[in-house]
C-alpha cells in the first residue's frame, strides 16, 4: 500500500503554479469560474428545465455566457451537444439544492447513461468554451468513446473539474476509449482536473490494438492539454484476439509540433491489460512537447502469460519530452520504457522505480535522438535498468539497497536515515531539475538534489522533538 494514497487533488497547489503552461490554464479556469454570466438556467425539481439536455439546447440558443445549475440527483440522459462557434461559454455545474443557491462538493448530480449509448457527445468549434464541474457522469455503453467524446477545434476550450467518470463499457471488434476520448485539434485546449476517471472496461473481440480504457487523447495543430490532480485507476484494455492493449489507465498522442501536453499530480492506480501484448499498462504517451512530472504510477497489471508491458511507455518524436519527480511502482512486468527517436530529446530525472517483475527502466535511442537518465533510482526489479546505446547518465543507484527508503514493504518510498539517495544528485541535469518533488516539495533541500522522487527535508522537528 503506497504511503502517497493520492496527489494533490486541485491546480492550486503551489508545485503547480510553478509551470508556466498550467499556471496560464489555471487562470483561464478562474476566469470561466467567476466571470458573471448573462444567464443562469436550473435543472430539476423546481428548476426551469427537466433536462441537461434541453438546459443545453437552450443555453446555446442565448447570447452570452451563460450558467447551468443542476440539482443534485439522477438524471437517465445521453445528451448530443454541438456549440455554434459564436464565442459564448457555458459553466455547467452539479450538486445544487432545491433552491438553487449552494452547491455541495459531493459529485451528486449525476448523468446516467443507462447502459443505451454514449453520455456526453461534444463538439466544440470556434472560440467556445465548456466548463462541467461536480458530476458523475457514469453507465454509458457503446461501441466506442462512451462516457464523454469530445471533439475541439479552432480555439474553443473544455473543462472538465471535479467530476467522476466511471463505469463505462466499450464494446466491439474495434473499440476504443471507455472513459473519455478528445481530440483536439487548431489551437484548441482542455484541462482534465480533481476528477476521478475509474472502472472503465474496452474490450474488443476481434483482432485488433484498442486504446484507453480510462482516458484516450489525440491532439494536433498547436492544440494544448493539461491532465491535473486526477485519480486514473482500475480502467481495463481487453483484446479477445491478437491485437495490443495500449494504455489501460491514459492513451496520450500528440502529432504535430506546435502541441502542448502537460501531465502532473496524478495518481495512476490498479489498471490492467489483457491481451496478447500490451504497452502502457499505466499510460502510454508518446509525440512532441510533452511533460509528465510529479506522478504516482503504480500496481498497473499486465496479464499477459508473458509481462513487458510498462507502467509508463513514454517516446518523443520530433520534440522535447521531460519526465521529472515520478514515483512508479508495484508491476508485475516492466516499470518504465523510454524512447527518443530521430530529431527528439527525451529529458528523465529523479524517478523512483520500485518492485517489477521485469526490467526496471528500459530506454533506447533511435536515430540522432536524444536521451538522458539523471538522479534516479531504480531496484527490486528482475533486471533494475538497461540503458541501451546512445543513452546518458548521471547519478543514479540502480543497486538493490535496504537502506533506500523509509519502509519499502508499507509503500513509504521516501528517502530513509543514512540513505545513499540523500545530496547525492546532479544540481544540472540535461534538461534541468523539476520544480518540485513527487509531494510538491521545494526540489533541493541540502547540499545537492538527492536521488529520486522525493526530496529529503530537514525532519528536526518533524516528530515535535529535536533529535
Amino acid at each position: 500500500m503506497l504511503r502517497q494514497s493520492h496527489p494533490q487533488r486541485y491546480v492550486s497547489n503551489t508545485a503547480n503554479c510553478c509551470n508556466p503552461v498550467l499556471a496560464a490554464c489555471m487562470l483561464a479556469l478562474l476566469c470561466i469560474s467567476f466571470s458573471v454570466r448573462s444567464a443562469v438556467l436550473t435543472v430539476g425539481a423546481g428548476g426551469a428545465f427537466a433536462t441537461v439536455q434541453s438546459a443545453l439546447d437552450a443555453a446555446e440558443m442565448m447570447p452570452g455566457d451563460d450558467e447551468i445549475r443542476v440539482r443534485s440527483g439522477s438524471y437517465a440522459e445521453n445528451i448530443q451537444f454541438f456549440s455554434s462557434g459564436g464565442g459564448d461559454s457555458i459553466l455547467l455545474s452539479g450538486g445544487w439544492n432545491a433552491a438553487f443557491s449552494s452547491s455541495s462538493d459531493l459529485r451528486d448530480s449525476i448523468l446516467d447513461g443507462t447502459a443505451s449509448g454514449r453520455v456526453l457527445d461534444l463538439e466544440l468549434t470556434g472560440a467556445d468554451e465548456l466548463t462541467i464541474r461536480g458530476f458523475s457522469i457514469v453507465n454509458g455503453l457503446a461501441d466506442s468513446r462512451v462516457g464523454i467524446n469530445l471533439s475541439s477545434m479552432d480555439s474553443s476550450r473544455f473543462v472538465l473539474e471535479n467530476s467522476a467518470v466511471c463505469d463505462h463499457v466499450a464494446l466491439d471488434d474495434r473499440t476504443d476509449s471507455a472513459g473519455i476520448f478528445m481530440s483536439l485539434v487548431g489551437s484548441s485546449s482542455a484541462l482534465i482536473t480533481g476528477s476521478d476517471i475509474c472502472n472503465n472496461l474496452a474490450e474488443s473481440t476481434g483482432t485488433v490494438d484498442v486504446r484507453g480504457g480510462g482516458m484516450s487523447a489525440q491532439v494536433e495543430g498547436s492544440a494544448e492539454l493539461v491532465i491535473t490532480g486526477n485519480v486514473i485507476t482500475d480502467n481495463v484494455v481487453t483484446v479477445a484476439g491478437a491485437g495490443s492493449g495500449l494504455g489501460a489507465g491514459l492513451s496520450i498522442s500528440g502529432f504535430d509540433p506546435g502541441v502542448s501536453i502537460v501531465i502532473t499530480d496524478n495518481l495512476i492506480s490498479n489498471n490492467r491489460i489483457t491481451a496478447e501484448s500490451a504497452t502502457g499498462t499505466g499510460i502510454i504517451l508518446g509525440g512532441p512537447n510533452w511533460e509528465f512530472r510529479r506522478n504516482v504510477v503504480s500496481g498497473n497489471i499486465d496479464d499477459d502469460e508473458v509481462a513487458f508491458g510498462a507502467q509508463l511507455a513514454a517516446s518523443v518524436f520530433s520534440g522535447q519530452g521531460f519526465c521529472s519527480d515520478n514515483l512508479i511502482v508495484n508491476g508485475n512486468s516492466r516499470g518504465v520504457q523510454l524512447n527518443s527517436n530521430a530529431d527528439s530529446e527525451l529529458r528523465v530525472t529523479n524517478l523512483t522505480v520500485v518492485d517489477h517483475g521485469e526490467r526496471g527502466i528500459l530506454a533506447t535511442v533511435n536515430g540522432n535522438g536524444m536521451l538522458s537518465v539523471f538522479n534516479s533510482i531504480s531496484v527490486n526489479a528482475d533486471t533494475n535498468a538497461q540503458l541501451n546505446t546512445g543513452v546518458t547518465s548521471g547519478n543514479n543507484l540502480f543497486a538493490d539497497d535496504p537502506g533506500l527508503f523509509v519502509d519499502a514493504v508499507l509503500g513509504d518510498y521516501r528517502l530513509a536515515d543514512g540513505s545513499a539517495a540523500i545530496d547525492a544528485g546532479n544540481n544540472s541535469p540535461p534538461g534541468g531539475l523539476g520544480t518540485a518533488d513527487v509531494e510538491g516539495n521545494q526540489r533541493v533541500v541540502g547540499a545537492a538534489v538527492d536521488i529520486g522522487a522525493y526530496e529529503r527535508a530537514d525532519i528536526q522537528f518533524e516528530d515535535g522533538f529535536e533529535d
